[in-house]
């Protein structure tokens, strides 16, 4: 008998929540049916439309720039596939279960974006609808990238860290929180990524070089380059990389975006990984020439970089930097 009136008991409660729940749903069916319509598009941030969506991709959430008090977004390719998000924030979370379904059946199709917004004097208003499509590529999942603080003086911590576009997780790569360095121009050869590098500066300097599960820490300075490579590009066949060393000069302007840099000089070396040394050539090491920003070509046969005429020694900062500009070489290899 005892055990019957908990049973009891607990079907009550759980009848309880199913009614909570059920009138809490209720209440955020906005009846949007006497709207008004917008000829514009809404505003967005990010500014999701017209776009070229990868299937794989995280749930694009994003915030409604339009003032509201109610917000409501049907995100569909056709009825039989929509997602119906209702909201008292402008702020838009798309469920990631909802969003994996929604692409995996509108693959190669467009997508559409219904949002409407509500205010007390005005009702609901409809906005122009978006399109996007939904492409058939996939995209590579990972994205590795560097995250600072916006300040170029001082920093107490950058970090490389690796993203994962189809969730949003991430998970840390590497950290100056016990270092106090800088580390910057982080390189995969042709994405791979069991064959990276980068570079610390100030502090432990050097280059990080990573191939399979071996890690080194390498010195790039020669007699030729007293400062350190910088800006790098893999050989496709993983045995070489082509490095810039830039004598670089930061200054400011008092008006618009005041902090810009320059090279004063700047070359570019090869570094063979496998016995550890550094060469030059004059094609791409020239007195009469900055060159800088190595690229090869897919299948290594070519380097491109960019080139400019090496500044006089009477070169006046205010008055010829605008003047500065680079060419687009190729060489073969």
């Amino acid at each position: 008998m005892k055990h019957k009136i908990k049973y009891h008991h607990r079907s009550i409660i759980y009848y309880l929540i199913a009614i909570a729940m059920s009138m809490l749903l209720c209440s955020w069916q906005y009846d949007m049916s006497d709207h008004m319509s917008s000829t514009r598009p809404p505003r967005l941030e990010p500014d999701y439309s017209d776009l070229v969506i990868p299937p794989n991709i995280a749930p694009m959430n994003f915030v409604i720039l339009e003032a509201g008090e109610k917000f409501a977004v049907d995100i569909y390719a056709d009825s039989s596939s929509a997602i119906r998000l209702r909201s008292r924030s402008p702020r838009i979370v798309i469920p990631a279960r909802s969003w994996r379904h929604l692409l995996h059946r509108s693959v190669g199709r467009p997508i559409y974006f219904d949002i409407f917004v509500y205010t007390a004097d005005q009702g609901w208003t409809k906005y122009q609808r978006i399109t996007n499509r939904v492409a058939q590529e996939p995209i590579d999942r990972y994205l590795v990238y560097r995250f600072l603080r916006p300040n170029y003086t001082v920093q107490e911590e950058m970090q490389i860290r690796q993203r994962d576009l189809e969730s949003h997780r991430e998970s840390l790569i590497m950290t100056t929180k016990t270092t106090s360095a800088c580390i910057n121009c982080h390189s995969f050869n042709q994405g791979d990524p069991s064959q990276m590098l980068f570079h610390i500066r100030w502090g432990a300097a050097g280059t990080i070089l990573v191939r399979q599960d071996e890690i080194s820490k390498i010195d790039t300075r020669t007699e030729f380059n007293s400062s350190p490579a910088a800006y790098p590009s893999w050989h496709p066949n993983g045995k070489l990389a082509a490095f810039s060393v830039n004598k670089v000069f930061q200054f400011f302007h008092a008006l618009d975006d005041s902090r810009d840099v320059i090279d004063l000089s700047s070359d570019l070396i090869l570094y063979d990984i496998d016995h550890n040394t550094v060469s030059i050539d004059a094609k791409i090491s020239s007195p009469l020439y900055m060159e800088t920003f190595p690229n090869w070509s897919p299948d290594g046969a070519s380097l491109y970089f960019c080139r400019a005429p090496q500044l006089r020694a009477d070169f006046s900062l205010e008055e010829g930097y605008r003047d500065i500009q680079y060419d687009l070489v190729r060489i073969p290899f």
